[in-house]
Order: C-alpha cells, then sequence, then structure tokens
C-alpha cells in the first residue's frame, strides 16, 4: 500500500496540502443524456474482485405463488439478507438484476496505515529538500494522516466494491404508479454513471430519487455528479446532504456532542433533538414525499460505507414506519456495520441504537402509524 500510495500523495500534499472539497449545491434535472440500448436489459454483475464483469442471465419470472426469492448474483460473497430479498420481491424485483454487492468491512488497522504512510510522507518531504520549518513538521503529519486515511478509507468502499447492499418495503406507501415503495441502502459505489454499474442497476429497476447523506472528509464530488447525472437522466432526482449545510449536513456530529454533554454530566437533550428534528425532515422530504408529493420511483439512500447515517435513518424507518421489533432492527443495524462477534464488532456503535429506539416517531407526521414505542429510559 505505502509504495503505491506514496508519490501521489507527496506530490498532491507537497503542492496543495490545504485544498478541500468544496459543497456543491444541489442542481435542476438536467435532460435525460442518451443511454445505450443496453441499458434496457438488466444490468451484469461485477466481479470486484477480479476487476472484470460477468454476463448475468436474463432474471426468472417472480410473479405470484413463487415461495422464495432468487438469492442475488451481485458479486462478493455475502448474498443478501432475507428480509430484503423479501422487500425486493414484494416489488417485483429479481435480485440478480442489481449488480450491488452485499459485503461490507470495517478494517481497524487502517488508521495505523495512515500513521505509518504518513510518517514516511514527512520523511519525503525532508529528503526532497522541501523547507519545512521543525515546529510545523507535527501539524504537516497530522494533515497526512488525515488526508491519507480518508483517501484509503475511499479505496476500501469503493475500489474494494464494499457496497453493503440492503433493502426495505415500507409498509402503507407506494410510488406514484402504485408499486410497493423500496428504500435500497448502499455504501459509496464506484463509476455510478457507468452502464452496469451497482447505481446504474438500481436506476434500472427503478430508482427515482438518491439521498446521499454524507457530507464528511471522503473526497465524494466525481461520485455526487455521477450519480446525479444517472439518476437525473432516468427523469429522477437527486438530494446531497454535502450541498444543503446547516443540521442536515451535520446531524451525527449533533448527536456525538449530545453524546458528549451526558458523558460530562450536563444535558444533551436538547442537541439530540436538533439532530432528530434534521433527520425527521430528510426523511419526511427526501423519502416519504420528495418534492411533496409520492416519490416517482424507489429510492436509493447511502452515506460513506452505509453503516451509521444511513444505519440510523434506515432504522428509525423500520421502527417508525414498519413497525419493526428491536431485535430486528439491531439485526439489519449489525449486518449493515460489519458486525461478527462482540469480539469482531466491526463499526458498531451503540449510542446508535440508543437513538433509533428513543427517536421521537411524531416528527415523521405520520398520524396513527403503527410504530414500535420507544425504548424507555
Amino acid at each position: 500500500m505505502s509504495a503505491r500510495w506514496r508519490p501521489a500523495l507527496l506530490l498532491a500534499f507537497a503542492l496543495a496540502c490545504c485544498t478541500r472539497e468544496k459543497p456543491t449545491p444541489p442542481t435542476a434535472p438536467s435532460a435525460a443524456p442518451t443511454r445505450p440500448a443496453a441499458a434496457l436489459a438488466p444490468a451484469p454483475a461485477l466481479n470486484e474482485r477480479a476487476g472484470e464483469a460477468t454476463a448475468t442471465p436474463p432474471p426468472r419470472d417472480e410473479g405470484a405463488g413463487e415461495e422464495h426469492a432468487e438469492a442475488p448474483q451481485a458479486a462478493g460473497h455475502d448474498a443478501l439478507d432475507p428480509d430484503s430479498l423479501a422487500a425486493l420481491q414484494r416489488a417485483g424485483i429479481a435480485p440478480r438484476a442489481i449488480a450491488c454487492s452485499g459485503e461490507q468491512t470495517w478494517d481497524p488497522e487502517l488508521r495505523g496505515r495512515a500513521k505509518a504512510l504518513a510518517r514516511d510522507l514527512v520523511e519525503d518531504v525532508r529528503k526532497a529538500g522541501l523547507d519545512v520549518p521543525k515546529a510545523s513538521e507535527e501539524a504537516l503529519y497530522d494533515r497526512f494522516v488525515e488526508r491519507t486515511f480518508w483517501r484509503m478509507v475511499r479505496e476500501t468502499i469503493v475500489e474494494g466494491g464494499q457496497h453493503n447492499l440492503g433493502a426495505v418495503a415500507l409498509k402503507g406507501r407506494k410510488t406514484a404508479d402504485g408499486k410497493p415503495l423500496v428504500v435500497f441502502r448502499t455504501g459509496l459505489t464506484a463509476a455510478p454513471n457507468d452502464h452496469g454499474s451497482c447505481v446504474d442497476s438500481l436506476v434500472e429497476q427503478g430508482v427515482r430519487h438518491i439521498v446521499d447523506l454524507y457530507a464528511g472528509p471522503i473526497p465524494t464530488k466525481d461520485l455526487a455528479e455521477g450519480e446525479e447525472e444517472r439518476v437525473q437522466g432516468a427523469g429522477g432526482t437527486y438530494y446531497s446532504a454535502r450541498g444543503t449545510g446547516g443540521d442536515a449536513s451535520h446531524w451525527r456530529d449533533l448527536l456525538r456532542d449530545a453524546d458528549k454533554a451526558d458523558a460530562a454530566g450536563t444535558d444533551g437533550a436538547a442537541t439530540r433533538l436538533r439532530a432528530s428534528q434534521a433527520l425527521a425532515q430528510i426523511i419526511r422530504t427526501q423519502i416519504l414525499e420528495p418534492g411533496g408529493a409520492a416519490p416517482r420511483g424507489h429510492v436509493q439512500v447511502h452515506c460513506g460505507g452505509g453503516m451509521h447515517r444511513t444505519g440510523m435513518l434506515m432504522g428509525v424507518l423500520e421502527r417508525c414506519v414498519n413497525g419493526a421489533q428491536p431485535e430486528v432492527i439491531e439485526r439489519h443495524y449489525k449486518r449493515h456495520v460489519g458486525w461478527r462477534s462482540d469480539a469482531e464488532p466491526g463499526g458498531f456503535e451503540d449510542e446508535n441504537l440508543r437513538f433509533i429506539a428513543g427517536f421521537d416517531c411524531g416528527l415523521l407526521g405520520l398520524g396513527d402509524a403503527k410504530a414500535t414505542p420507544p425504548a424507555k429510559p
């Protein structure tokens, strides 16, 4: 890893280590670009491990009377969970037509490798004869660590094909054309506007609104532009939390602040309420009624790895809209954060489950929806 990353990172950091990705405000839908006729066929499944695309047989009929949903043919060793398969079956979507993997990973050694590479980069700066005052080396090292780490995270998720796919059919909710509304969850995915990509296959199967919850330090500008272009090309719409600013961009940070306040013996309730209100607004205006009406089609939601922001949003949907029981919500949450066992918890954060359990479903304005009662303090 170090040898591959060092030359490009050294040059980039030495010349422009202080640059930041600027938020891009949402843009109005553009005219649909012409796509190849082949896009009308089911997208091929991607073999991320080999870096190749392999042809996928046509989907079988999943009409009435079929007892079992077909196992997905997307790349990776983890098939979709049974609940996701059931959601696809309800909407008449053949899993093999979706070129997304259910895989996810959590690498606890990634930051350590970033630190080691950062030390090497600082040494390379010295050897290159660049004039860096001794007092500035620690700050330079810290900057290298952060920039390197988040690029490694992106490589792991995107180039590693860790799509983290899941799906939930919302009870009592339908698309504008009367189909059961499915919310797909993923992480960041590669080349979203390319034919046969994960995003392309979701759009081919009826996704008409993409909700990008991510507003953090992973560089995502190219991916966001590709997603927006692909879904708008099919007549759909796109939402980016990065371009909105305010609580809608940083509600997870607010939750962290609230948890810190609680740990310090002060009351974090007001800050947690702000986070809940921001998330409720996203759910109301971007999932349940995008643009103030029933969704034109299915919805895709993602953040960075599809674990924490996405996991909390999906948990709230399952509890407040579907009335799912806590054990079901916890099972889904653990699956998508790479939890294997208590000894290998992946990205599991217990406070996220507590937030889901305590979320005020009334903020969604669902009236008499059969929400699971909130957990007792």
